[in-house]
This record gives C-alpha cells, structure tokens and sequence, in this order.
C-alpha cells in the first residue's frame, strides 16, 4: 500500500476504528469499490469479520455500498460529502462539550453559601505552560460575577503572552465579570504602548484597575474567583498552584481588600 503522510493510527484513534477495520479503511483508500470477496481475498480476513467492519465505517459515513446487479461493492464516500457530514458532527460535538462543561460549572456552585466545599484540595502546575493551563482550568462561570488580582502585570504579560491574556479576557466579557485588580507602581510607567491586552475593555466597564504604594513589590500573583484562588510565579520559580477552598477564598479576599484600600 502507498504510504500516508499522516499519522494514520491516531486519526483512527480519534474515530475509534479498530485494526481490522482500519486495514480494510486503508485498502479501499487505495482500491476503491471492492467486493467482500476481494477484500477477503487482499487482507486474508473472514467475510463475517469484514461485513462487521463495513458496518462500522458505513454507520461512521466513511463508507458507502454499491449495488451492480445482485452484487455489492464498497468504497469511500463522496469527499465533501464526508467533509460535510464530519463538520456537522464536529460542530455538535463542540456545542455538546461546552453545554456540559457549562452545566457542571454551573451546579458546582448551587451549593448554600454557608456550605464549604466538601473537599477542599490544591492542584499544581510547572513551567509556563502548566501556567497557562492553570488559568484554562479556572473557567468563567455565571454564578461569580466578580474577580480579584495581585497582578504584577509587566511580568505576567511577559511570561504568559498578550495572545494568551486576550483570549482569557475575552471570555470574562461573555460571562460579565467585573475584574478588580491590584497592580504594581511600577506599571504606571512601564506599560509599553504595544501592551493591546490593555485595551480590549475600551469602555472600561469590566475592569477596575488600582496601583500598591511604592514600597511594595511582588513576584507571585494571586487570582481570586469564586472559592478558587491561583497563584502564579512570574519570578525564576514558573509554577502555579490553585486552592479548591470557600474558606481559604474568603480569607485571601479580606487580605487583598487591605491592599486595594491603600492602593489608588
């Protein structure tokens, strides 16, 4: 068989397709419109075994069956036919993923208020992409409407990417979140005019931004949102760590109001 370029076994991973059923995948590939026999005959495999693999890639709309007379031959669907129907699928199965997530975030928090979390826990992450993904993995939810920052923002913008901070921003906006963040002095003046994450809140609705007094300075940034709070290293030490934890939240919330009410 001619070699494809493409890593073959992880598409098939993908659309959960066996070894039987992917030699017979890629023979048709190649051939195109071959009966059971031939298969048998060009794979050594039984007809029994084939007719369940042909079922698979027919219900999967990989395959289709053609009729000549009384017999019947097999081969690949029409291409944009397939881009199609697979671009339908793949849009539903992202509507479905973000419905769940959604529903989970959501019941997560319909908890009573005097209630803690039955488990209160921490996750680790290391380097600056385990960084990133520390801040994916606390999503937006619509039960919290507001969240608060220790944000050396020279730093962090330097470390985790502008690309990045926008795309995180931009999905505060759609579940309205007022952001409250405390910034360095320094970032007065240090804020390069190329910065662009600072300007996606033209308005300034969703953003309320306070700068510490001079004497204060820090490497780790803290997020609190909700009963989580992440703490990110900016320094030469690039980890993240988040606190699962209504208690701990509240406690690290009266802390960062001490400082907002110093800070202007």
């Amino acid at each position: 068989m001619t070699n494809n370029p493409l890593n073959i076994d992880q598409i098939c991973d993908v659309l959960d397709i066996k070894t039987t059923t992917k030699r017979i995948l890629l023979l048709l590939i190649e051939k195109n419109n071959l009966s059971v026999a031939d298969i048998s005959s060009e794979l050594k495999i039984p007809k029994s075994s084939i007719y369940d693999s042909l079922n698979e890639l027919i219900e999967k709309s990989i395959v289709i069956e053609y009729m000549e007379g009384r017999s019947k031959t097999f081969g690949i669907s029409d291409l944009s036919q397939l881009e199609s129907i697979y671009k339908k699928k793949i849009d539903s199965l992202e509507t479905a993923h973000k419905s769940f997530i959604s529903y989970i975030q959501e019941n997560l928090h319909k908890k009573d208020e005097k209630v803690g979390l039955s488990r209160p826990r921490i996750k680790f992450y290391y380097g600056v992409e385990g960084m990133r993904q520390a801040f994916r993995d606390t999503s937006w939810v619509g039960e919290h409407k507001e969240t608060y920052l220790m944000w050396p923002m020279v730093e962090m913008v330097n470390l985790l990417g502008e690309d990045f901070l926008i795309h995180h921003g931009k999905s505060r906006f759609n579940h309205d979140v007022l952001m409250k963040a405390i910034q360095k002095h320094t970032d007065k003046e240090n804020v390069p005019e190329s910065f662009r994450w600072k300007n996606h809140d033209d308005e300034g609705k969703m953003t309320q931004i306070r700068y510490a007094p001079k004497n204060m300075d820090w490497s780790i940034s803290y997020w609190i949102y909700g009963d989580q709070v992440l703490f990110a290293g900016s320094g030469y030490e690039k980890y993240a760590f988040v606190v699962y934890s209504r208690e701990f939240a509240q406690l690290m919330k009266l802390m960062w109001q001490q400082v907002w009410s110093v800070s202007e």
